[in-house]
């Protein structure tokens, strides 16, 4: 067990040394790709944050994709009424 514990370390170690300074950021972060794009436009410009603050906004990032995600329709740019839900849905987040 130790052994495969060694090795799954030795295994991390090396992914980390070819991730790119983003994808590390992401990683570092504990969040996808997507919840990192949500946090970085909710934290611009870059406010100085406590690392509570920044799990509170990235909390909110998780949740704001999630809500999106299931707003999300086919074509919805072309239509009124989903691009009205979504701009309520980031409202409503928001605020709350």
């Amino acid at each position: 067990m130790r052994a495969d514990t060694q090795k799954l370390f030795n295994e991390l170690i090396a992914l980390s040394r070819i991730l790119t300074d983003e994808q590390q950021r992401h990683v570092r972060e504990n969040m996808t790709e997507e919840e990192l794009v949500i946090f970085d436009i909710l934290t611009r410009p870059a406010p100085n944050l406590t690392t509570e603050e920044r799990a509170e906004i990235g909390k909110v990032a998780r949740e704001l994709l999630t809500r999106l995600k299931q707003l999300l329709v086919l074509n919805w740019r072309q239509k009124s009424s989903a691009r009205s839900q979504l701009k309520l849905a980031i409202t409503d987040m928001l605020d709350n």
